[in-house]
């Protein structure tokens, strides 16, 4: 596999910038969109190995693309603030913060370097308006921005709402306007 890479090319097929690449399979290739594409409706992005490159592909950008995490069972990939993974036998207590992990979050500030992993000590945010629910019933955000130590992860900090109901609910994040997917998780 050495040799690949993934270019972001404008509609002239000149190349934007070279992605970073964070997984690497014969058959599977995911990557990180720099925050040179943002600003342009659409790139086109190829597969280039050892310098013959794919058929470009479209690719739509938003300013946001949330996507929460979720594990094979289809809840969210987030902690409780236990550090356990919230599930069914590890419900979010009341009063308790709940970090969820997603990706896309778009612009951050300080402006971050794609490819580089976000630091432990002054934390990269999120400045875009961002929502959340649970349940249908709004969360309090403590925090959204970088995860510290990660690449292209977002992490997210919230109090579960007054009135969330308990049990199995859905989360959904809203960025600057852009919803997320749909991700389990459980509140006691």
């Amino acid at each position: 596999m050495e040799g690949v890479k993934v270019l972001a090319l404008n509609p002239f097929g000149n190349v934007i910038v070279e992605c970073p690449l964070l997984y690497l399979s014969p058959h599977q290739i995911n990557f990180q969109l720099p925050y040179d594409a943002f600003g342009r409706t659409a790139v086109w992005i190829v597969v280039e190995n050892s310098g013959i490159r794919s058929e470009p592909q479209q690719i739509t950008v938003q300013s946001s693309a949330p996507g929460i995490f979720k594990t094979d069972t289809g809840y969210a990939v987030a902690q409780n603030q236990n550090s356990l993974l919230n599930s069914d036998a590890n419900p979010l207590g009341d009063g308790q913060v709940l970090t969820v992990y997603f990706t896309g979050p778009g612009v951050v500030a300080p402006a971050w370097a794609s490819g580089r992993a976000a630091p432990a000590f002054h934390p990269v945010r999120v400045p875009s308006p961002t929502t959340v629910t649970i349940g249908g019933v709004p969360a309090t955000i403590q925090f959204i921005g970088l995860a510290p130590g990660m690449v292209g992860v977002g992490q997210l900090n919230i109090y579960a709402g007054d009135g969330t109901p308990s049990g199995k609910q859905t989360l959904l994040i809203t960025i600057n306007g852009f919803m997320s997917n749909p991700a389990d998780v459980a509140i006691q």
